[in-house]
């Protein structure tokens, strides 16, 4: 993320927020509005606007931390990834659909994002 006042580059001092060093100026967002590509976001992005979020769900912390990852990193962690989704999904309507059905979508979107990422850099 660049800082508006000095265009210099900020660091990223949480998962939502951003510190410039020599202004010294802080800034909260969310992770996934910041123009930044990653397999977090791509994944994000994929899952569609009508699947319910359970309650609690970080969502946003989540795909900032694969962004995180990187490419080799998402792959090192999938079968985590991909456990973590669909706990999550246990947890809303979504729940009352087949477990290996749940289990195969979140693996295809993670391999698809994974594989988007790779390709784009």
């Amino acid at each position: 993320m660049i800082c508006k006042k000095c265009s210099k580059e900020m660091t990223n001092i949480q998962c939502s927020a951003y510190m410039c060093e020599p202004c010294g100026i802080t800034q909260v967002v969310d992770p996934i509005s910041v123009n930044r590509y990653g397999v977090g976001t791509r994944l994000a992005k994929k899952i569609p606007a009508w699947m319910p979020k359970p309650r609690g769900c970080n969502c946003s912390g989540l795909a900032s931390w694969i962004n995180d990852l990187g490419v080799s990193g998402a792959e090192e962690k999938f079968d985590l990834i991909v456990d973590h989704l669909v706990s999550q999904s246990s947890k809303t309507w979504m729940r009352h659909s087949p477990e290996s059905l749940r289990r195969k979508t979140a693996a295809k979107w993670l391999r698809e994002a994974i594989d988007e990422e790779r390709a784009n850099q």
